[in-house]
């Protein structure tokens, strides 16, 4: 736990269980970890999920072994399709006892596959585990999961019994090549941001003659939500902002019920150039509006290399992280 909280990760979500029992030991233990207490699995991802999607930080998703797992599919799939940040903690049942018939045992390794965005099986704790192994899954887990194509990562951690505290924790910066860890403070593998400088240049040129721009802000985190409201402030264009977009609450031009306004879009300017920030929203109406409008310039700015273009209307396509 000690290397989620390096690598910025503050809350843990926790459902009882017996499995599980060493990673909630762990949270104790490290002190620096906020812990959310859920009797219902379904719940606590999905309390999991709102924070991530609230903060722009994954929270660490805890769970017992077997069925309970199961209960984060659908927080995994929202997070999946939203690109939300989430870690999948999930403990489970040593080698021996799968494909065994044993109790809640599940094939948890696949079980959120096509849904995450990297994932990992565990071994069970053993002396010979390389510890800067398992310090740099953890880093990498971070990294996938709050990189440029943020979403849901897996860690399958296999356990033997017995499973509660039996001795002290290895001191990991204690172990040779490992003592820089234990006293800097920093984590084991340092990722920098990825930085993508879009070429703006083309777009900036056909704006120019723009003469009704309009923002659409779809489903945006903290940071872009107050990076779209610094530029409706400097360029005076309208924003139309759907109700996932962090901007409700906002000041200046935002159209802050935009879904019920453009019902009336016979008594509204039509605009020439739409500039589309976010994931796509969830107001259909909205979508539909700018669509069939069918501006001369309708550029969208997204966060990673996949196509946000339902209506297939998109004339320019810039990337930034």
């Amino acid at each position: 736990m000690e290397e989620f909280v390096r690598c910025g990760v503050g809350l843990a979500v926790l459902a009882p269980g017996s499995r599980s029992t060493p990673l909630v030991a762990a949270c104790i233990r490290n002190g620096a970890m906020s812990m959310q207490l859920h009797v219902d699995e379904r719940g606590a991802a999905f309390f999991a999920l709102g924070h991530a999607r609230a903060t722009g930080r994954p929270a660490v998703w805890i769970t017992t072994s077997g069925t309970a797992v199961a209960n984060g599919l659908p927080a995994v799939v929202e997070a999946s399709l939203d690109g939300v940040p989430l870690l999948l903690l999930t403990a489970d049942r040593p080698p021996e006892l799968r494909d065994t018939a044993a109790n809640q045992t599940a094939d948890q390794p696949s079980i959120f596959a096509p849904y995450v965005r990297w994932r990992v099986d565990l071994p069970a704790p053993d002396p010979s585990t390389d510890p800067a192994f398992l310090l740099s899954t953890v880093d990498q887990a971070v990294y996938r999961a709050s990189g440029s194509h943020p979403g849901p990562v897996h860690l399958n951690a296999m356990f033997r019994k017995p499973l509660e505290p039996r001795r002290e924790p290895t001191d990991f910066g204690a172990v040779p090549g490992l003592e820089a860890w234990g006293t800097g403070g920093l984590p084991h593998t340092r990722y920098a941001p990825r930085v993508v400088r879009p070429d703006v240049g083309a777009l900036v040129r056909d704006l120019g003659g723009a003469e009704r721009p309009l923002l659409v802000a779809g489903r945006l985190g903290p940071g872009e939500a107050a990076a779209v409201q610094d530029l409706a402030r400097a360029t005076g264009w309208p924003v139309a902002a759907d109700v996932t977009s962090q901007l409700l609450l906002g000041s200046g031009s935002v159209l802050r019920h935009a879904d019920f306004v453009v019902e009336h879009a016979d008594h509204l300017p039509v605009p020439d150039a739409v500039i589309e920030v976010g994931r796509p929203g969830v107001s259909s109406r909205l979508r539909a509006y700018v669509a069939a409008r069918r501006p001369r310039i309708h550029a969208v700015i997204a966060d990673g290399p996949g196509r946000v273009d339902p209506e297939h209307r998109s004339t320019h396509r810039l990337e930034e992280s």
